[in-house]
């Protein structure tokens, strides 16, 4: 007779693989990323700007690099799957009801983080790396640099208005060399006219928005589910935390991109952070404060609220208050290499430590084996 004890043991231990699987591919993602980078630089023979510009763009590869991966293989790891099928299988309505809100929701993500993409390509402060067509990306790196150089070399009110006036400057001849080389905004022209550098940046953030909606489809399942079947217990604590870890993860993305487009911005937050981001940010701490409140166990769950309300705190003084922003901005740009790679370190062990801190909250139950008259019935 087929041991059960076995079963669960073999069970966790394909989870955790996949887990690994989740986390190690988001890892490498990001890495393409970081490589591809390097090597556009590499080709327009700059590759000292290449690192700069990896090590001061924390909200595309810090994040993509160490928060996703960490928080993709934790939500896999812990994502109440049994839960979700009793739910699913409970009336036949529910279930209609949350395939079409699956479908609407990824129909939705795809058309805002493409639109999201296209708009920053065509309208924004373009990446020189993101463009496919290599003689307009070398004019880009150059005039970038260029214009770079000519700031003065201390922040101000004088070094703002020179930002500023360089960043329509770059906008202008941006938009220039892409009406000289037939570069114009167009749905099918946006997947033909970005580098692969590019596609690989709109892929990480399309995953990271991803998961976002996964948790938001299943805590709208859950949420309906409980009150169908009138059952509370439908979800663990476990699981609770870990949909919380994203929604943390997605409040912490604001202001590490907020120092990245300080930085590709020449310095000035001038058309950062637009009105959706805001949005975003402030239904993360809503749901993270409300989540935590009400779902966290006592030991954690003012630390949530607390991280919510400081997050929401931080990123609000860092919007009305840019010259606060663009001088601690400053510190860490003009800071060594040791002290900012020493930063980063620290941030990942803290992150480890915080999944590891939550994953253990609730504690794990032995797995006892049956007695042995429990398996034989004779």
């Amino acid at each position: 007779m087929a041991d059960p004890f076995q079963s669960k043991i073999e069970v966790v231990s394909h989870t955790s693989n996949r887990a690994w699987v989740v986390g190690w591919t988001l890892f490498g993602i990001g890495c393409a990323d970081v490589i591809l980078r390097l090597w556009s630089a590499h080709r327009l023979h700059a590759i000292s700007t290449g690192i700069e510009d990896v090590v001061n763009n924390p909200g595309k590869h810090f994040y993509h690099l160490v928060i996703m991966p960490l928080v993709g293989a934790y939500l896999y790891s812990v994502y109440p799957r049994q839960a979700l099928r009793e739910v699913l299988r409970s009336t036949r309505g529910l279930f209609l009801s949350a395939m079409a809100l699956a479908a609407g929701l990824f129909a939705l993500t795809l058309y805002l983080v493409i639109a999201h993409e296209k708009h920053d390509f065509y309208s924004r402060c373009t990446t020189p790396e993101d463009v496919r067509d290599f003689s307009v990306r070398s004019n880009l790196f150059r005039l970038r640099e260029d214009l770079k150089n000519q700031l003065p070399k201390k922040l101000g009110d004088a070094y703002q208005t020179n930002a500023i006036n360089a960043f329509h400057a770059f906008e202008e001849a941006r938009n220039q060399l892409f009406a000289t080389n037939h570069i114009s905004e167009s749905w099918g022209g946006f997947l033909l006219d970005r580098s692969l550098r590019g596609k690989v940046a709109s892929l990480e953030t399309l995953v990271a928005v991803l998961i976002g909606s996964i948790v938001l489809w299943s805590g709208t399942v859950f949420f309906l589910g409980g009150i169908l079947l009138r059952r509370s217990d439908l979800v663990s604590t476990k699981a609770i935390h870990a949909f919380l870890s994203v929604i943390a993860a997605g409040l912490l993305w604001a202001p590490l991109m907020m120092y990245s487009e300080w930085y590709y911005h020449f310095k000035t937050l001038e058309e950062s952070s637009p009105a959706i981001q805001d949005a975003l940010v402030w239904l993360a701490v809503g749901g993270l404060v409300f989540l935590g409140l009400l779902f966290s166990t006592k030991v954690i769950k003012w630390v949530y609220a607390g991280f919510g309300v400081l997050g929401g705190v931080l990123n609000y003084v860092f919007k009305s208050e840019p010259k606060l922003f663009s001088a601690m901005a400053e510190w860490f740009y003009t800071s060594p290499p040791f002290m900012k790679f020493s930063i980063y370190i620290a941030a990942t062990f803290a992150a480890v430590i915080a999944i590891l801190s939550v994953s253990r909250t609730v504690p794990r139950k032995k797995l006892k084996s049956p007695p042995a008259h429990s398996l034989n019935p004779s």
